[in-house]
């Protein structure tokens, strides 16, 4: 068994260990953007609904980039990421009938 401990080749680790983390500020961008789609409710039903797209989309690409993240065994669970992106995706919807909603009333007019 002494014959592994030469030097003739190294040996290195193939893979470092990195801890892997959730997209916590992709998380927040789309927390921004649905914070703005709620003030957008004083001043244009239009904007605040583009808002709430733009949130819906930074959620897809949250999702996808926790998912790929959670792949890896590295992957440092934060308890309150998921409950809170879950939070953020269904109240972008609601926001964004809300708007359509008065908009329909608003063309209806």
């Amino acid at each position: 068994m002494t014959d592994w401990s030469g030097n003739d080749f190294p040996m290195a680790s193939v893979y470092e260990a990195v801890l892997r983390r959730p997209p916590v500020v992709l998380l927040g961008t789309m927390a921004g953007a649905f914070a703005l789609s709620i003030v957008m409710f004083a001043v244009d039903s239009k904007i605040g609904y583009g808002l709430c797209v733009v949130a819906t989309v930074l959620g897809a690409l949250v999702s996808n980039r926790d998912q790929s993240a959670r792949s890896d065994p590295n992957y440092v669970t934060l308890g309150w990421f998921r409950p809170l992106k879950m939070l953020l995706s269904y109240g972008t919807t609601l926001i964004a009938c809300a708007h359509i909603a008065i908009l329909a009333i608003e063309s209806a007019r």
